[in-house]
């Protein structure tokens, strides 16, 4: 189950705190959970405020209709004042305790909420309890909030298709069981997951709408790590056991050092920052990049928003191929073989390139297979086979296709929203992930026979899917409103 929030709580005091030169005030929290376990956590004005406005983006409409009741009934404090004037402060936590309370009888399930409180939250198994992580550094400390006007604003979440599709409710669908194949390792800080890659067996990473990437041990159960991106990450893909890649909504794409024994010049262990991680920024998109995809050891392929396919030497940063064609965002890319590359996009296309990187001019269309998902936006791509070609779009299909001939062997059927990710499990399984937020295993070598369904979005607000990964030959990780591990096992 996901994430919980308190059962109880109480705010207990103020505090002035001291950063530099700068003050700021913090209001006491005093929690109490299902289990009668008590802590007390402290938050910001700034933190009460980037809630409430992922509760509206959430359209937990009961929220704006809070505003209407008297202040200290529910109503949120309005910014104003000087924020460590004990007037103010008493003033906040009085309308802030009523709204919080208020907000936790509305929507105390919702994953927003949840995530409030989530630096002192477990994350509950049927196998119990799942052990805080290890070695994982303390949470950056947020700048001092500004005395009249607030500057921190939550994270929008995104998914791959940056397209709200209309699901209200998830299809009706046998959900399979929990057990020790099947759990929810964590969740991001706020936000959905957006992608997720696996440099090496066991160590899985994702990314998010809250600018992070986690690593998580698969082995433990457990998240290892935490760094911050400066802009939400769209896409992410392993380049090595100690090196990923990711795109991000400003155009960027970055590799990172995800080595845990990695070391400094001085023998120091190295610091889980953008500055001491963060190996290349590869610049010269300018739009958001929302695939990515390895080509050979040191070649890098993106794909964009800015209708353009890329490629990079990723030791270097430099762009070596520019591909144009589409005339709407680029939502994937993927390599074939070795010199074919595919891209699917917003102008409903699919589009197969032939790739030569190494060979001025080598790289050109091949053939575009137009409106391929009913006059529908091609939302994501897998490779099946260096001659197959899998494809999920907005008619609700993922299709397998012949590279050879562009015929349709397959179209799969059942989902009730948009397909916006692919996996292939142990050569023998396809998975495709839905805005209807389930997850459909198919069977390759039986012609695509569905083999089992799961609903892999368990949290308070209807999250898609917008990623998936196989962590083995008998399981999958699911990226949603949290990091869900899966097996491919069925009951037959």
């Amino acid at each position: 189950m996901p994430l919980e929030a308190p059962a109880q709580i109480k705010f207990v005091g103020t505090e002035i705190r001291q950063d530099g030169k700068k003050q700021y005030g913090v209001y006491a929290i005093q929690c109490k959970a299902r289990d009668g376990s008590q802590w007390t956590c402290e938050k910001r004005y700034s933190e009460f405020d980037a809630l409430r406005k992922a509760l509206l983006k959430d359209k937990c409409d009961k929220v704006k209709q809070l505003e209407n009741l008297p202040h200290g009934q529910g109503r949120f404090p309005k910014k104003g004042g000087k924020s460590v004037d004990p007037e103010v402060m008493k003033t906040r936590k009085e309308a802030l305790n009523a709204w919080l309370n208020s907000v936790m009888k509305l929507y105390g399930e919702n994953l927003n909420v949840c995530a409030f409180f989530k630096e002192v939250a477990a994350i509950k198994r049927d196998v119990g309890l799942a052990a805080p992580p290890e070695g994982v550094p303390p949470p950056v400390e947020p700048e001092p909030e500004p005395v009249e006007e607030d500057l921190y604003t939550a994270p929008t979440p995104v998914s791959p298709s940056a397209v709200d599709f209309g699901v209200d409710a998830p299809a009706e669908v046998e959900t399979a069981p929990s057990g020790a194949d099947e759990y929810i390792i964590g969740t991001h800080m706020m936000g959905s997951v957006n992608a997720l890659c696996l440099p090496k067996p066991d160590l899985l990473v994702s990314v998010g709408a809250d600018k992070g990437i986690q690593l998580w041990d698969l082995q433990a159960e457990k998240q290892l790590k935490r760094m911050e991106n400066n802009r939400i990450i769209q896409c992410v893909v392993s380049m090595s056991e100690t090196v990923i890649a990711t795109g991000s909504e400003d155009g960027t794409v970055k590799t990172w050092d995800v080595d845990l024994n990695a070391v400094n010049e001085d023998g120091a262990p190295k610091k889980w920052s953008q500055r001491a991680r963060k190996l290349k920024e590869l610049t010269g998109h300018t739009a958001a990049v929302n695939g990515l995809d390895v080509f050979s050891e040191n070649i890098l392929l993106s794909g964009s928003s800015d209708g353009t396919v890329c490629a990079w030497e990723s030791d270097t940063g430099t762009q070596i191929v520019k591909l144009d064609g589409h005339e709407g965002a680029v939502n994937d890319v993927i390599k074939v073989d070795d010199s074919t590359v595919a891209s699917c996009s917003a102008d409903k296309s699919i589009k197969i390139w032939n790739f030569a990187p190494t060979e001025a001019g080598g790289s050109s269309l091949k053939t575009s297979w137009d409106d391929s998902h009913k006059g529908q936006n091609v939302l994501c791509l897998i490779r099946i086979s260096d001659t197959v070609i899998a494809s999920g779009g907005g008619d609700f299909l993922a299709k397998v296709w012949d590279i050879g001939d562009g015929g349709i062997l397959a179209a799969l059927k059942g989902h009730t929203s948009a397909v916006q990710s692919l996996a292939v499990i142990g050569d023998r399984i396809l998975a495709t992930g839905s805005a209807d937020m389930t997850v459909r295993l198919w069977d390759i070598d039986k012609h695509y026979k569905l083999v089992k369904t799961v609903g892999a979005a368990k949290g308070g607000i209807n999250f898609s899917i917008n990623g998936l990964c196989a962590v083995s030959d008998e399981r999958f990780a699911s990226a949603a409103d949290n990091v869900k591990i899966w097996s491919i096992a069925t009951e037959e």
